[in-house]
């Protein structure tokens, strides 16, 4: 079903945007509400899940090697509950990849095309995603080693040029309430990092193995630094009303003057976080894809793509009505509803899995 291959190296590139894409927009906003001037510290709290996932992944995956997700679920909980999970599944990677699509089309009509019908927005992203994943996992991991360097370069040196707009007065004391404050920024923060099972769907196809634990721990470490790293930018720009800005690393990024010759960066921000939701939304939807054709036991998941990408267009404008409601949504159930699908669900196959190897060991003993 797919025959292209992936490094360990391009595994962990595409990992990169597939968890910050979306979540660098939301998330200064939704972890300054709780963290306050400790916001920039919650992502580290948060990272924990991310290890723990990315081990969980490679638990499952050394014990049931070349299976991706949905086909483990039938091997670990047999065929009739093993797809009903599996269809519980994939409905969750459908509604997933509304919000994400929605969130792009929220800032971009926002930010930059605020005339454009939002059809158009989607279909324009989607259609070019759409051609990548028929491409298959080989494209999109060439894709994203053509643009993940260029993005952490230029996300860097944007934050480097707010920087004479700092100030270190906005972040102190540190832990001034304590622990609690960046715990309850971190408990939003996890549900992205949960997003690291997505190497469920990849672990079968790199070329590498014997490198894909180590390269995947560093993709989770490079998104906790980014994750930091912004924070830490807007904190130090708005202070304490970094919760109430709409978008703040925009609005960062829209401060930057220097020489009055840098100045209006913010079309540089855009076309960034445009580059990084194209993989996110195109590996998703290769997951989505890929997985809906072994839960349907078809030798192919290409003529799946262009039907379920164009099922997305209208999904996107369904999923919430406004970004009122979108950010509220972020912010109290989604969070919870990613690790539960992500992490939780990956959690109970690998105890299911324990269970059912030592009761096989049992019986050959006897």
């Amino acid at each position: 079903m797919e025959k292209g291959k992936i490094s360990a190296y391009q595994m962990s590139l595409i990992m990169y945007p597939a968890v910050l894409a979306t979540v660098l927009l939301s998330i200064p906003a939704l972890v300054g509400k709780q963290a306050e001037r400790d916001m920039w510290i919650s992502p580290i709290w948060a990272s924990v899940l991310g290890y723990f996932t990315v081990w969980l992944s490679f638990r499952l995956h050394n014990q049931y090697p070349g299976a991706t997700l949905i086909q483990m679920m039938e091997q670990i909980f047999g065929t009739l509950l093993g797809k009903f999970i599996g269809l519980l599944y994939l409905l969750f990677l459908t509604f997933n990849l509304g919000i994400m699509i929605r969130e792009y089309t929220e800032l971009t009509a926002g930010r930059a095309l605020s005339l454009t019908p939002m059809p158009v927005i989607i279909g324009s992203l989607l259609i070019i995603c759409a051609f990548t994943v028929r491409s298959g996992l080989e494209v999109i991991g060439r894709m994203a080693q053509i643009c993940v360097i260029p993005i952490i370069f230029f996300l860097i040196l944007l934050t480097l040029m707010i920087s004479p707009d700092w100030d270190i007065e906005r972040m102190l004391p540190i832990f001034a309430n304590g622990l609690q404050p960046s715990i309850k920024g971190a408990l939003i923060v996890q549900g992205w990092f949960s997003e690291f099972s997505l190497l469920l769907f990849m672990l079968p196809y790199v070329k590498d193995p014997d490198k894909a634990k180590k390269w995947a721990n560093i993709s989770v470490l490079a998104v906790t630094l980014i994750m930091c790293l912004v924070n830490l930018t807007t904190l130090l720009v708005f202070g304490s009303i970094t919760g109430k800005v709409v978008d703040p690393l925009m609005s960062t990024i829209a401060y930057i003057s220097i020489a009055d010759f840098f100045q209006s960066m913010e079309p540089v921000g855009i076309g960034i976080w445009v580059s990084g939701s194209c993989i996110k939304i195109a590996i998703f939807g290769y997951a989505l894809s890929l997985g809906i054709a072994q839960w349907l036991k078809l030798s192919d998941y290409r003529p799946i793509v262009l039907p379920l990408y164009f099922t997305l267009v209208f999904l996107a404008q369904l999923v919430v009505k406004n970004r009122i409601e979108l950010n509220h949504f972020l912010a109290t159930l989604f969070p919870y509803y990613l690790t539960t699908f992500q992490t939780a669900i990956p959690l109970l196959m690998l105890i299911v899995s324990f269970f059912l190897t030592r009761k096989h060991a049992m019986r050959v003993k006897r």
